[in-house]
């Protein structure tokens, strides 16, 4: 499984749990530094073996299985790394792209 360390959508706070005084204002921090699943894997053909049906969610029950055998490893990608999964984030995207600024273009045109 690739693990990623996605980077943070909003600000973070240091709040003093005895006072609620905020002790520190991080604008848009790295993230929490906990990885996640990026997304991609690699694996065995016997993986088909953990999925019942058409209705397995793959994350669920044939991942978790897995990794109580200790049969799932990750990689940790360092490298560029954005999800998908709002406009917000397609629109992002499409920025990148039609500024030059794609990292994942590797190719020239010609």
């Amino acid at each position: 499984m690739t693990a990623v360390q996605p980077e943070g959508r909003y600000g973070s706070l240091d709040i003093d749990q005895n006072t609620d005084t905020i002790i520190k204002f991080l604008e848009k921090p790295k993230g929490d530094n906990a990885w996640v699943n990026g997304g991609f894997f690699v694996a065995q053909p016997e993986i088909i073996n953990y999925i019942k049906n058409d209705m397995t969610i793959f994350e669920r029950e044939p991942l978790e299985k897995l990794a109580k055998e200790g049969n799932l490893l990750a990689y940790k990608h360092k490298g560029l790394w954005k999800c998908m999964d709002t406009q917000r984030d397609k629109s992002q995207l499409n920025q990148m792209w039609e500024t030059g600024n794609a990292a994942w273009k590797v190719w020239d045109e010609e």
